[in-house]
């Protein structure tokens, strides 16, 4: 099995790809890739099997019905601003995490997002928001929390230091099983873009084992919409493989 993990930015710079070949009882890191182009990762995400990718898959009901009412100069709600901000699965995340998430309707990461919805747009096969199909939406924070390595601060260059702390933990957690070169690991303590891309082609293995939260029926239908992030199962790093 061959998995895919997008660190998708607004633009190439800061994009990253990483794609992790499985066999029984190992996984080996192929390739990392950085300034990554759009026809780059559409080549990458035709070739794998289970994609996942670091962005918000779709957008707030409640925010998409206010924008298609005020453009019809209808009225704006007045009493929903959490809902007009936030996706179901943000705040489900959120409940059970502590972390607050970043709104895909009122912050920076709405721009990747509508990259990520016009590259999708053009694959050859529907995408399902669920991630029950080949894309589906992760969250590199979360899973660091799932799989017991707390809420680590390693993003951006003035926080290389922690970060090589968590990949030097993350390597001894995943020894034995996870292979990957020298040059890969000193990507991933020299970007933080680099080593959430190895953390989503993980996260879309945890989602194609099986080894990730179940929707609740009553969000299905939301997220088959606004999207859903896959919260992989508490402690289930070694049992990816």
């Amino acid at each position: 099995m061959l998995t895919l993990g997008i660190d998708l930015a607004s633009s190439p710079k800061d994009t990253a790809i990483c794609s992790i070949s499985w066999t029984a009882g190992k996984a080996i890191v192929c390739e990392i890739k950085e300034d990554v182009e759009d026809s780059v990762l559409l080549t990458a995400i035709n070739q794998a099997e289970k994609a996942g990718i670091d962005i918000p898959l779709g957008w707030p009901d409640e925010f998409v019905e206010a924008i298609a009412s005020h453009h019809a100069f209808g009225p704006w709600p007045n009493n929903l601003k959490a809902t007009l901000r936030y996706r179901e699965t943000d705040r489900e995340v959120q409940s059970f995490t502590g972390r607050q998430l970043l709104s895909v309707s009122s912050d920076r990461i709405a721009v990747p997002a509508m990259r990520a919805a016009a590259l999708l747009s053009t694959l050859r096969i529907a995408v399902d928001r669920t991630g029950n199909g080949k894309i589906v939406e992760v969250y590199p924070v979360v899973a660091l929390h799932q799989w017991g390595f707390g809420h680590p601060s390693y993003k951006r260059s003035k926080n290389y230091k922690k970060r090589r702390q968590l990949v030097d933990a993350f390597e001894g957690r995943t020894a034995g099983w996870l292979q990957w070169t020298q040059r890969w690991r000193s990507l991933c303590e020299k970007s933080d873009h680099a080593f959430d891309a190895v953390l989503s082609a993980l996260v879309a293995r945890a989602k194609a084992q099986g080894l990730c939260a179940v929707i609740p029926p009553g969000a299905i239908s939301r997220a088959s919409r606004e999207g859903w992030i896959a919260v992989p199962d508490m402690g289930s790093l070694h049992r990816l493989v």
